[in-house]
């Protein structure tokens, strides 16, 4: 005899959803799980963009104060995203744009921190257990990146596409964040690291710049799909 009882996740998801109608429209409404993760994150996004600009304003280091004009960056995208998305229509697309916009424009930010991790040798060091976490912490954003993707690329709006684009650039971003990390603890200082470091940093840097340009040439493309599902309706 079993001593752990076999759960069927259907079962539960129906039994919860029958429960409350807010879990019930997290199971069945695929754009309504999508954005309530995506905004899971804004309040610590917010925190940490605020302890690092003020931080490295204290200790007079650009490349912290750079670090958390990102961070700012990155919430303000969340931000508009999810509003434009509450309110669909002509608000979205613009809402779309603007976000694309942001997040090319942070490709710029991103290259400076980078030059300056190879220049300057700016980035901190941590201790070996905040290393740890940060790893922990981008393989999960690289994977829930990736499953927003797969879950949602049928879903054809704006608000999704540069959402998706959004989460899949931080999770490149935080990758180099954790390989600089690595480096400062296993590596030896050399400069064959800082290169290592700078052209994974560009390549970077270079998808952020291309993800927002693409977001915004693939609109035209939203736009048609949308009026052929509502022509068909």
């Amino acid at each position: 005899m079993s001593v752990i009882k076999r759960i069927d996740i259907k079962e539960e998801k129906k039994r919860l959803s029958r429960k409350n109608k807010v879990l019930e429209r997290y199971f069945s409404d695929q754009k309504f799980h999508f954005f309530l993760l995506f905004s899971v994150s804004i309040p610590v996004n917010i925190l940490y963009a605020l302890i690092k600009t003020i931080y490295g304003v204290v200790i007079n280091s650009h490349w912290i104060i750079e670090n958390g004009i990102y961070y700012i960056l990155l919430t303000l995208m969340r931000l508009i995203v999810i509003e434009g998305a509450k309110k669909g229509g002509k608000k979205e697309f613009v809402a779309t744009r603007i976000s694309s916009f942001i997040l090319s424009l942070s490709s710029a930010l991103y290259l400076f921190m980078v030059l300056e991790m190879y220049y300057n040798a700016s980035a901190p060091s941590y201790p070996g257990f905040v290393v740890y976490a940060a790893a922990l912490y981008s393989f999960i954003k690289v994977g829930t990146a990736i499953k927003g993707y797969s879950s949602t690329r049928k879903i054809k709006t704006p608000a999704i596409k540069v959402a998706n684009a959004i989460k899949i650039s931080h999770a490149f971003v935080s990758l180099i964040f954790l390989e600089s990390g690595m480096l400062n603890i296993f590596g030896n200082g050399g400069k064959d690291e800082r290169i290592l470091l700078l052209v994974s940093g560009i390549v970077v840097a270079v998808f952020l710049l291309f993800s927002g340009v693409e977001v915004c040439r693939n609109l035209k493309d939203v736009t048609s799909s949308i009026s052929m599902e509502t022509k068909k309706k």
